[in-house]
């Protein structure tokens, strides 16, 4: 295995981009050639996922043409890959976003992050959240029936109160 990637290394080096993840959108400038002609197309999407390593990685990226969803897959070591440009970084809790495709409308709208972070090692942990605190608020029994857990501890045992009806007939 050491060989094979060795080799990709010396025959197929990656050139260095912008960093991206899924949830980005971004602009990739293509290199098409047409006859004898070349010319570079812009092709402006949403990054749905990056897979794989190396010289070998990929990377989908959708875009709306028109009311059709259209995706696209670039290889990163492609040589007729000129640039890619992010235009914005997207807050998304997943590496793929595979549910956008469903989604039409307002509910297909990627929340901007505030400020672009440096993109963390994912072999780091990730940074805990303070929990926000809940209030407690009383519960209503439903009616007198209701079963009450006292906190009382005699001994190691709780004890579980059942109020006592009155039943007039």
């Amino acid at each position: 295995m050491d060989k094979i990637k060795q080799l990709e290394k010396e025959w197929a080096p990656v050139k260095q981009q912008e960093a991206f993840k899924a949830g980005d959108t971004i602009t990739v400038h293509y290199r098409i050639s047409e006859g004898n002609k070349e010319r570079i197309q812009q092709y402006q999407g949403v990054v749905i996922q990056r897979k794989g390593s190396g010289s070998t990685a990929t990377f989908t990226v959708r875009k709306m043409s028109g009311s059709v969803g259209v995706e696209r897959i670039f290889p990163v070591a492609s040589p007729f890959l000129e640039k890619v440009e992010v235009n914005k970084h997207g807050d998304v809790n997943r590496a793929r976003i595979f549910y956008i495709r469903e989604r039409r409308g307002k509910s297909a709208r990627i929340k901007e992050s505030a400020c672009p972070s440096p993109r963390r090692n994912p072999r780091q942990a990730p940074k805990q959240r303070p929990r926000p605190r809940r209030l407690l608020q009383p519960q209503r029994p439903n009616n007198q029936r209701s079963q009450t857990l006292e906190r009382s501890r005699l001994g190691g045992i709780f004890l579980l109160c059942y109020p006592v009806l009155n039943k007039s007939n």
